[in-house]
């Protein structure tokens, strides 16, 4: 276990990318799909950077503006690991916007989500 998070049901256990990948034994993650609700600051972490840049193919996700979390970081952070990323802002919901992106580093063209 790496942390406890208060959440409106009681106490939620967290354990980390790392954690999760040795637990499953996933060497390399082909599409890792984020649904964090505003909680992307939590989790786009220098602590995970090395995971993201060695591990992660391709993420998609949504980013929002909740929390203090600003939906531009999430883009900007897998940039910084070596994403190329592709944001699409939600046309319902303000706040919100889609990314999909993938590691330049581990990903061909078909790869690519």
């Amino acid at each position: 276990m790496n942390s406890v998070v208060e959440d409106r049901g009681g106490d939620t256990e967290a354990i980390t990318l790392e954690q999760l990948a040795a637990d499953h034994a996933l060497d390399v993650i082909d599409l890792l799909k984020l649904d964090v609700e505003g909680g992307e600051q939590f989790l786009l972490t220098a602590e995970n950077m090395n995971f993201f840049k060695r591990r992660v193919k391709n993420v998609f996700m949504e980013a929002h503006d909740l929390r203090g979390n600003k939906k531009e970081n999430a883009g900007k952070y897998l940039r910084s690991v070596g994403f190329e990323v592709r944001e699409t802002p939600f046309r319902w919901f303000f706040g919100i916007v889609r990314i999909q992106a993938w590691n330049a580093g581990l990903v061909t063209l078909q790869d690519r989500c």
